[in-house]
């Protein structure tokens, strides 16, 4: 049932042009799966050695080393794509649309809070505070590396990771490489996150998956690009992965990477469920007054391009949940919805866009009285 539900999905997002291919290579790591406590309640900068011994982290790396990671094609959502590719190598029952649907509400990913107030936040910290929480829907402790010069920035958002020795800091690019590759060696799937701006491409931060390496080269996934396109396994010379790694937006944080402990089933999708349908009846209001931002301009063209990209993905996982529970005709609701955000990230007009947003806002609400 799984598979099949995963093929649906596929099919329905290659309608939508959102999430257009799933490349799917898989390597057996159910011996690197533990559900060891860090046992270390203290700040700390770095995740104790026994705790990597428990998670099978080698103490050297290995001249190179490949983990199989499937490609998750997601243009506008790589921190879901890429998510979604480390999941799958760990259970291969856990597929894009698990992810997406555990990722929870659109608007709780579109606003960031901190406690119970809308706050700014600033490059990789907007979407990577949702991977840990998507990650513990899954089942899934998050583990965080990066440079000393962003631990300020990863203490606003991630203080209970750090307090609890899941945090490696260090000290300069080549300890966080050679610490990447102990994890890569190791079959631990790792993401990171980049700026492609800093070797001439275009500049924007994404994540990414680290699926191998050698002498020369860090072998990557991108979901900014279709495996057809080069996206899949991708060689970056490890000079070159330096410095996307970190300067642009990714200097902020530089060498961040995230890897991951399976310790626990996921949640009860009816839990998950129950957030998505609390806020499908305010959901119409959020869109509303953000319609009225974009045609004043406070929202750019790039933002609200994205939120389609987000809103399309979420929506067509929830007619895959619909559909998969025999509510055929709210699936269907749903996947005209998820059509209607991802005609955002083609628009270029503010007007026009304004004018969708207020279109996909009577969708939600007439779909919202229908199974509230």
């Amino acid at each position: 049932m799984k598979r099949s539900l995963s093929l649906l999905l596929v099919v329905i997002l290659l309608g939508l042009g959102l999430l257009g291919n799933i490349s799917c290579k898989k390597k057996e790591s159910g011996d690197k799966k533990d559900n060891s406590q860090s046992g270390n309640d203290k700040p700390t900068t770095q995740i104790p050695e026994k705790v990597l011994q428990k998670l099978g982290v080698l103490k050297t790396p290995v001249p190179q080393a490949t983990n199989e990671i499937p490609q998750v094609y997601g243009p506008g959502i790589s921190h879901l794509a890429s998510l979604a590719g480390v999941v799958e190598m760990y259970d291969d029952g856990l597929v894009v649309a698990d992810v997406i649907f555990y990722s929870g509400p659109i608007y709780e990913q579109w606003k960031e809070n901190k406690d119970g107030k809308e706050v700014t936040v600033r490059g990789p910290m907007r979407p990577s505070t949702l991977i840990t929480t998507t990650s513990n829907n899954l089942g899934f402790k998050t583990y965080i590396g990066c440079n000393k010069s962003g631990y300020d920035e990863l203490n606003k958002y991630y203080k209970q990771v750090l307090e609890n020795g899941r945090y490696q800091q260090f000290k300069d690019e080549q300890g966080a490489l050679v610490f990447l590759k102990r994890l890569v060696s190791s079959g631990i799937p790792v993401m990171a996150y980049v700026d492609m701006g800093a070797i001439g491409e275009v500049a924007g931060g994404q994540y990414i998956d680290i699926t191998s390496f050698d002498s020369v080269n860090i072998y990557i996934n991108e979901s900014y690009r279709t495996a057809a396109e080069g996206g899949m396994n991708r060689a970056l010379k490890t000079e070159d992965f330096l410095k996307v790694w970190s300067f642009g937006d990714a200097a902020i944080t530089p060498n961040l990477i995230y890897f991951f402990e399976q310790y626990q089933v996921k949640r009860p999708d009816v839990e998950m469920l129950a957030s998505i349908k609390k806020e499908s009846r305010s959901i119409p209001k959020y869109l509303k007054a953000d319609a009225d931002k974009v045609e004043k301009g406070e929202l750019s063209v790039a933002q609200y391009q994205s939120f389609g990209s987000l809103g399309g993905a979420k929506r067509s996982s929830l007619a895959i949940y619909f559909k998969s529970n025999s509510y055929e005709d709210l699936g269907n609701t749903y996947s005209g919805i998820a059509k209607q955000y991802s005609d955002l990230r083609s628009i270029i007009d503010p007007k026009q866009a304004a004018d969708k947003y207020r279109e996909i806002a009577k969708l939600e609400e007439k779909a919202s009285a229908s199974w509230q």
